[in-house]
């Protein structure tokens, strides 16, 4: 999944005027121990906001959810 940087251009509409851009952009992230949060803006059609949710098990960080 391609995301582009903070302030970086993304597609955000529906009507594509550069097919090359990524549809997210990443927002911000949080780390408190074993746990990330990472949070992005998603364009298209219906733009929105989502939180991927990451832990570290065994040394390798696994998606615990994503809304």
């Amino acid at each position: 999944m391609a995301i582009a940087e903070v302030g970086g251009a993304y597609q955000r509409s529906d009507v594509v005027l550069d097919n090359g851009l990524p549809i997210f952009r990443f927002v911000s992230a949080a780390r408190a121990g074993c746990r990330l949060a990472i949070t992005y803006e998603r364009g298209g059609f219906g733009h929105r906001w989502g939180t991927f949710s990451l832990s570290i098990v065994n040394g390798i960080w696994k998606l615990r959810s994503r809304s």
